[in-house]
């Protein structure tokens, strides 16, 4: 059967879904090229579909009617087949430019959740045919899922269901997607954004961010934990401008005497925005701010010897916990290094307020540091969850359990320090170079002392030597070696580290090199 291109494949689309004659101007109008253009597709569409109906035995026609337009005519049942067939051929970059129009009809309805839509309303809007509006519903629909809000559809219309903390987090993760300016300028006001900026700054919660040469300070997009304060606080703004509210329900004044300043600080950013907009957030919204504030990962002000007495740290035993379990599973003291042990306090601190809250931050670098570091991942996942047990806590994602295996794999790294190897290569000497060069990019920590032949590995002086990297086997019983690709892939890169932790495992943190 002659393939039909994407134009084409929505002609026929939206041809299925008339039931009465359309002028070929309309259809050309929804496709957006001239009328010319679209007879030639009608051409090569009647020839597609007159194989089509013999290979089914099915007739089907594009009748055509003087001042009327054009009907396609067809059986339901091999319109249903045609339909799915023709759907078949839809292609990775038919996916991918049809994309932006979903996000664009998502962030809509979100960004108007009072609102209804519809199928018609939308394919009108957009010059797309029913069935890929429908489509594009489904995307819309599989999105929701992950902020527990859901399509509602009714003889008024479609729209979006659910609680508004839901429908934030879900304007939020729009915003944060691209993790841009660009990305909250298609949401937000530039003169908004600068001015929760300017709040954040000047309540001394954003005082890493840093002023450029025209003296206007920059929002440091980068952070993660900031940008995720920022956008919570403009779409505040933006729904109660709007009025609609977080439920006052529950909003009392926290009694914990640790997190009461981040309450007190959220009630000053409410009487800033309140006087700035001329606007009245509530105990609802002021508890909304605090919450994000409180789970943000920025050292809390509250000194440790102003905490009472009898008051117990969650975040800092759920730490040293995890430390001392981990350190027994890879034979390696991780409680040694204080200052990245403080960090990774004061980082689970405001994690565990985030799980309380249910708020969820995606980690960007989830997917990268997976790759790299599998072990280091899966140890801290098995740990944490015991002791998410053992502590009745929320559950912890994986996105916050990668963070804190970074804080571990960092450490680790610092105690693998200066390991001593020699590079063999059986290859030339470019690639012999290459490999090693690729090494120092990839293993700081490594001194490479030497890069070599096979041949010359045979009666080299070994014994300041940890270990040796080599591209095909060596023939020194004395010296340990690792074998990888003169490419060095990234199943090498794994295997080195695996390497290395088994050795520190094996030695309690000490270097790993042999008994000399």
């Amino acid at each position: 059967m002659d393939y039909v291109n994407k134009r084409e494949k929505e002609l026929i689309r939206l041809l299925l879904e008339e039931d009465q004659y359309r002028p070929i101007a309309y259809f050309a109008q929804k496709l957006n090229v001239s009328s010319k253009t679209l007879q030639a597709d009608l051409k090569q569409v009647r020839y597609f579909l007159n194989q089509y109906s013999k290979q089914y035995s099915r007739v089907m026609e594009i009748k055509a009617g003087r001042g009327k337009g054009i009907l396609f005519t067809v059986a339901n049942d091999v319109k249903n087949r045609l339909l799915h067939d023709i759907g078949g051929f839809v292609t990775e970059e038919e996916t991918e430019a049809s994309t932006p129009r979903r996000e664009a009809i998502l962030k809509e309805m979100l960004l108007n959740t009072k609102a209804m839509t519809s199928l018609q309303k939308l394919s009108e809007r957009y010059y797309v045919g029913r069935t890929s509006i429908v489509n594009d519903m489904k995307y819309v629909e599989n999105r929701l899922k992950k902020y527990h809000l859901e399509l509602k559809k009714t003889k008024r219309g479609t729209y979006i269901a659910g609680s508004e903390a839901d429908i934030r987090k879900a304007i939020a993760g729009l915003a944060i997607r691209e993790n841009t300016r660009k990305g909250l300028l298609e949401l937000f006001s530039a003169e908004d954004i600068d001015f929760v900026e300017n709040l954040l700054y000047t309540s001394g919660i954003a005082n890493h961010a840093e002023e450029n040469f025209t003296g206007k300070r920059e929002l440091d997009i980068s952070d993660v934990y900031y940008i995720n304060l920022l956008t919570h606080i403009l779409i505040s703004i933006k729904r109660v401008r709007e009025n609609i509210h977080i439920d006052n329900s529950g909003s009392s004044q926290p009694d914990d005497f640790a997190v009461q300043e981040h309450y007190r600080h959220a009630g000053k950013i409410a009487e800033r925005i309140n006087e700035h907009y001329q606007i009245q957030i509530g105990e609802g919204e002021t508890r909304y701010i605090y919450q994000y504030l409180i789970s943000s990962d920025f050292k809390q002000h509250t000194a440790e010897q102003e905490r009472p007495p009898d008051h117990i740290d969650v975040g800092s035993v759920f730490a040293k916990e995890l430390s001392q379990r981990l350190s027994a599973e890879l034979g390696m003291d991780f409680g040694k290094d204080n200052d990245m042990m403080q960090g990774l306090i004061l980082h689970i601190r405001p994690m565990l307020k985030r799980m309380q809250y249910n708020i969820q931050i995606e980690n960007p670098l989830k997917e990268e540091v997976s790759r790299h570091y599998p072990e280091m991942i899966k140890a801290c996942e098995k740990y944490v969850k015991e002791l998410v047990t053992e502590y009745r806590l929320p559950p912890i994602n994986m996105d916050e359990i990668v963070s804190i295996a970074i804080y571990f794999q960092t450490m680790l790294e610092k105690m693998a320090m200066h390991k001593r190897v020699v590079v063999v290569c059986h290859s030339g000497y470019g690639t012999s170079q290459l490999l090693a060069a690729k090494l120092k990019n990839e293993f700081a920590f490594l001194e490479i002392l030497d890069v070599v032949s096979t041949r010359m590995i045979r009666e080299m002086d070994l014994k300041e030597v940890d270990f040796l990297i080599a591209t095909v086997p060596v023939e020194r019983e004395d010296v340990p070696s690792v074998i990888v690709s003169s490419l060095l892939l990234e199943q090498d890169i794994k295997a080195i580290r695996s390497y290395i932790m088994e050795r520190n495992k094996v030695s309690g943190g000490r270097p790993c090199s042999r008994n000399r």
